[in-house]
């Protein structure tokens, strides 16, 4: 059994969680890889970071899909906060459905993937691989915010976003919400979320709530 785990980083909270879930795997004999796009650890060597595309036409495609989705991202996100982290988007140019290490996965456990994973390229291509993935704040239920605060537009659908001082109901967060709706369909993803309070997120999401889930302190 392959089993690839996907965070954006090696490092923080759910890095390291999932770093340690690797090397915990590893001890047992289980083979696992972890696939991220910046790597800091020398723990591992099953630990590896997203090579940039091979070949000018891959480069340069990507390096346009960046501009594109930048400009916007940039150009819609109006957020009050000085943590641009509170809110991401849902593309990035990486196409993780053809990585090999991907397409070799008996079981994929995504982290937290702000960054790294396109949510479109990578639900629409990925097949039935059984799909685990470990909670590690709200972003996954929302459209774009990583904390709803008082919000609770994520159980109906979100839109005049206050992280964004939006008063428009069609705005960038709805636009995201619905995207990442299309892209769970048809996929059985088994959730795990680390305390109760986020569970009774997901349960109240209108995203997750379907989802089978299992708390893990």
């Amino acid at each position: 059994m392959k089993i690839l785990h996907i965070s954006t980083y090696d490092f923080g909270g759910a890095g390291i969680a999932a770093r340690r879930l690797l090397l915990g795997l590893e001890s047992i004999g289980i083979q696992s890889k972890m696939l991220t796009l910046r790597k800091t650890s020398s723990m591992s060597e099953n630990i590896l970071q997203l090579e940039p595309p091979d070949g000018f036409l891959k480069q340069l495609f990507s390096a346009l899909r960046k501009k594109l989705i930048s400009f916007e991202f940039t150009s819609q996100k109006k957020a009050t906060t000085d943590n641009q982290d509170f809110f991401s988007f849902d593309k990035t140019p990486h196409a993780l459905s053809k990585h090999p290490l991907v397409r070799e996965a008996d079981i994929i456990h995504l982290h937290w993937v702000s960054e790294i994973l396109d949510y479109t390229e990578f639900f629409h291509n990925i097949g039935d691989k059984p799909l685990l993935w470990t909670l590690h704040d709200a972003n996954p239920l929302t459209g774009g915010c990583h904390v709803p605060v008082d919000c609770i537009k994520y159980e109906s659908v979100c839109g005049a976003c206050p992280q964004l001082s939006s008063d428009n109901q069609d705005d960038l967060s709805r636009r995201i919400f619905k995207r990442k709706e299309k892209a769970y369909r048809r996929h059985n993803i088994h959730l795990v979320v680390p305390s109760k309070k986020l569970l009774e997120c997901v349960k109240k999401s209108a995203l997750l709530r379907h989802c089978n889930t299992t708390v893990i302190p």
